[in-house]
């Protein structure tokens, strides 16, 4: 097969790795996770880890003293950092950057497992790998789709057909396939359950005003960013078991919005085309037909709708703000 792993300029080898826990209020979540990241095989001799918790809540002392018992027993060492501002996940994700000592940023989350001898293999795969950017796992939890689902995916563009591929429309559902994969592959994206990404590459991020809040697709715009530096894959020998939990999470109505208006932003970035908002509008009204057909969903179909015409107003005044800009030197 071909070596996937050095496409772009060599970079010095890392040799220490910063674990970020984005969490809000969710303390047995997050308890089972650093317990997990507590049982799992350390480093090589040598490689320091940091242990890094960003709070948009907060964690009873109990909780506190008992996460950083399980990782001072491990050998990591532990920084706990609650949010007074700059709520909301993607700022948390840059907050981890900014905090964080390793040269590689492993960004787990809060209601993840990690497999025994995920931390050994991923720094294995970034010193085997010069040329990453970024490298990501799999979820061995996920209930596989009908063909009959995945033949709607495809249908309305949310899936590409091709592992690690986005769509027409930039959609990510092709990471159904990840688990059906036996070896490292290229992709477009990585999963934002377990995603991480070299620290040096990712410092001249800035925030985003559509990835406020909830943040949906911030792994999507993460992504992006990394993958204009160096080479995302994917290794299956990464393995997460990721739980879902409901706790803190947005109702489908907000939910369905921030999608909307947060994916055909990034869309933008990524093919700012006819032919693609062509195929996001598809998308949108496979999304839209498909709660539709759920009458306890209705809500959530016009919030798709909701969340589309914004995104299309947005759009518009950013043109007529460059269009007068330039008649009005």
């Amino acid at each position: 097969m071909e070596d996937i792993r050095g496409k772009a300029e060599p970079r010095a080898l890392p040799e220490s790795l910063t674990v970020a826990v984005c969490t809000k209020n969710r303390h047995s979540d997050l308890g089972r996770c650093i317990e997990s990241i507590g049982r799992a095989h350390p480093p090589a001799t040598g490689s320091r880890v940091q242990i890094l918790v960003i709070d948009d809540g907060e964690a009873p002392e109990a909780v506190l003293v008992k996460l950083s018992e399980t990782l001072r027993d491990a050998g990591y060492r532990f920084e706990y950092y609650q949010k007074r501002e700059r709520f909301g996940l993607f700022q948390s994700r840059l907050l981890a950057f900014e905090r964080a000592d390793g040269d590689v940023v492993l960004f787990l989350d809060d209601d993840v497992e990690i497999d025994c001898r995920y931390l050994v293999n991923l720094l294995g795969i970034y010193q085997s790998g010069p040329g990453l950017a970024g490298v990501g796992g799999v979820n061995i939890l996920p209930q596989k789709n009908s063909r009959v689902r995945r033949a709607y995916g495809r249908l309305f563009l949310y899936d590409s057909g091709r592992p690690g591929r986005l769509s027409a429309s930039g959609g990510a559902k092709s990471a159904e396939y990840w688990l059906e994969q036996d070896r490292p592959f290229e992709t477009d994206f990585l999963s934002g359950c377990n995603m991480s990404f070299r620290k040096t590459l990712m410092q001249d991020l800035v925030s985003d005003q559509c990835l406020e809040g909830y943040s949906v697709g911030e792994d999507l715009f993460l992504s992006l960013h990394a993958r204009r530096k160096g080479t995302l894959i994917v290794d299956p020998s990464l393995q997460v078991r990721h739980h879902y939990s409901g706790i803190s999470r947005e109702n489908r109505k907000q939910v369905a919005f921030a999608m909307m208006v947060n994916h055909y932003n990034l869309l933008r970035q990524l093919s700012p085309s006819r032919w693609s908002r062509l195929a996001f509008t598809w998308m949108v009204f496979g999304h839209f037909l498909n709660s539709m057909l759920r009458p306890a969903r209705a809500g959530e179909a016009l919030a798709y709708l909701r969340g589309f015409r914004h995104a299309l107003r947005a759009e518009a005044t950013d043109a007529l703000s460059i269009s007068r800009g330039q008649r009005n030197p």
